[in-house]
């Protein structure tokens, strides 16, 4: 199965799929984290110095590997006229640079084309890929039906046809969509699932990421002590108070969503450690 985690910048989507791969590793599966940002954070969650194209171990039953469209069309062109030399006398550096430059979805294309051989492969049960943020996200899912309307026959044709078909699937792939309970990321959430919904693509989980916890589903031990002052304490009732309209909020945001979307989020408490 391939994880597509998606949504704004900032929301938590390295994080949520760090978590997701060590949920699927505890089940004794073997999982392949992808990162497609150079300047992505995953490699600093396993304390490693960098990322390469080539799959490396990060954790047990984790490995991961950094994808950038340059290598990933590298490789493809490399296997297509079999000799690296060639490739590296008449398409590296600079033409190769124009090439993805000017051809508006070839970049996408070729990350997906590089996805469709790791799933391939069968080294991996799960495929976790931590997507650029929500504008340039949506695009690395549109990008197949894209070439692949332009592209009646032929091996784009075919290659396309291929790449749509796996992520049509919904027992080979899931998009994830994550949010924050926050003005701005609730409307481009609403606006990313129902281009999904446009797309025909598979629907993983919506997940409401930093959900503030109530009141009541905080532990005793950390409750008990700021109540015992409430009555002596102006400050301590003033940052209760401003807790509990956060909440209001967050919860006006989460309702605003599951509403227009028709769905139930799943949601992820954050617990602060300053009021």
């Amino acid at each position: 199965m391939i994880h597509f985690f998606t949504g704004k910048g900032g929301v938590g989507k390295t994080t949520l799929c760090i978590q997701k791969a060590h949920v699927l590793a505890n089940e004794n599966k073997k999982v392949l984290l992808v990162d497609l940002d150079p300047h992505g954070s995953l490699k600093n969650a396993f304390q490693i110095k960098k990322l390469g194209f080539k799959p490396k171990k990060l954790a047990p039953n984790i490995d991961g590997c950094l994808l950038t469209p340059k290598e990933a069309l590298k490789e493809y062109a490399i296997q297509q006229i079999k000799l690296e030399t060639l490739y590296n006398l008449f398409l590296d550096n600079q033409m190769i640079h124009f090439f993805l430059e000017a051809a508006p979805g070839v970049s996408e294309v070729a990350l997906m084309g590089k996805i469709f051989y790791l799933e391939q492969e069968k080294k991996w049960d799960d495929l976790i890929i931590d997507t650029p943020a929500t504008g340039h996200g949506l695009y690395l899912f549109q990008a197949p039906k894209v070439f692949l309307d332009i592209a009646q026959t032929g091996p784009i044709a075919k290659r396309s046809k291929d790449l749509f078909e796996m992520l049509g699937k919904k027992e080979r792939s899931q998009i994830h969509v994550v949010c924050i309970p926050e003005e701005l990321p609730v409307e481009e959430t609403i606006e990313l699932v129902q281009k999904i919904a446009t797309l025909k693509l598979p629907l993983g989980d919506v997940i409401m990421n930093k959900v503030l916890p109530h009141l009541e589903t905080l532990k005793s031990t950390e409750l008990s002590p700021a109540l015992k002052q409430l009555k002596t304490s102006p400050k301590i009732e003033m940052a209760l108070l401003k807790y509990k309209k956060r909440i209001e909020l967050q919860k006006k945001y989460i309702q605003k969503l599951e509403t227009k979307l028709s769905l139930k989020t799943q949601k992820i408490e954050h617990h602060e450690t300053s009021a």
